[in-house]
């Protein structure tokens, strides 16, 4: 079924992405991770977690955070 790799559980996610189960279901309590229940299962698009993961970080740049401006 193509649609399943649409949607991961919180264990799959946890497998394929750099991110703890504590750290998904602390997004997903937060709304900043939209997630399903189907079955007793939290699910979470694929996209939406890849969304997330691909935020750029506040004072991304090191050099640039400790600058003050002139």
């Amino acid at each position: 079924m193509q649609n399943a790799a649409l949607f991961l559980d919180l264990r799959h996610a946890t497998e394929e992405y750099p991110l703890s189960r504590r750290k998904l279901q602390q997004l997903i309590k937060e709304r900043r991770l939209p997630a399903f229940r189907m079955d007793g299962k939290l699910l979470v698009k694929r996209k939406d977690l890849e969304a997330v993961l691909t935020m750029k970080p506040v004072n991304a740049d090191p050099e640039g955070a400790n600058s003050t401006a002139a």
